[in-house]
């Protein structure tokens, strides 16, 4: 009696560690803007990776960073940011893809902070404007809010060499081989 109800525990656990018999199916996945995101899988060509384009050829991001201008933005206040330190950071991936390190402190804990890069001009500058927006019908505590936040260069860059200018100040230089 005992084997058959020590067989029958057995059973029992090994069934409950095998898949669900009705799996349900994964949801829908969002953007960080709650947007649905195409399905795709990580075979199928252009695959969204995180800040990355839709296809090769795309300079578009699947994911749009949540620093960038957004249309509802027009509703808000625009404000300053402090900036204490920018750095340029290469990943190692190709195409190259070239990064910018920001860290300072915005106005209040009620601003956020929104950054807009431009394509490359004719003097090959490639000018990141950084800015913050506050509701400004909202009531906050007057204390800096400091800010540690990345902000992509984009990707598919010609080969050359290019100045980074942040909020008019350059930054930096980055070469794209």
């Amino acid at each position: 009696m005992k084997k058959v109800m020590l067989a029958g525990l057995i059973i029992f656990a090994l069934a409950a560690c095998g898949p669900a018999a009705n799996p349900q199916p994964s949801p829908q996945a969002t953007s960080p803007d709650g947007q649905s995101l195409p399905e795709t899988s990580p075979t199928q060509e252009g695959y969204p990776l995180p800040g990355g384009p839709v296809s090769p050829d795309d300079s578009r991001s699947a994911y749009p960073s949540p620093l960038e201008p957004k249309p509802e933005d027009d509703d808000f206040t625009r404000g300053n940011v402090f900036i204490d330190a920018v750095e340029i950071l290469t990943l190692e991936s190709f195409p190259p893809q070239f990064v910018l390190n920001i860290s300072g402190n915005l106005p209040t804990p009620c601003h956020e902070l929104r950054a807009k890069v431009s394509k490359p001009n004719r003097n090959d500058e490639i000018e990141v404007e950084v800015y913050s927006i506050v509701d400004p019908d909202s009531i906050c505590i007057q204390v800096l809010e400091p800010f540690q936040d990345q902000v992509s260069l984009g990707r598919n860059l010609e080969a050359g060499t290019y100045t980074v200018l942040v909020n008019g100040e350059q930054v930096g230089t980055i070469t794209v081989p």
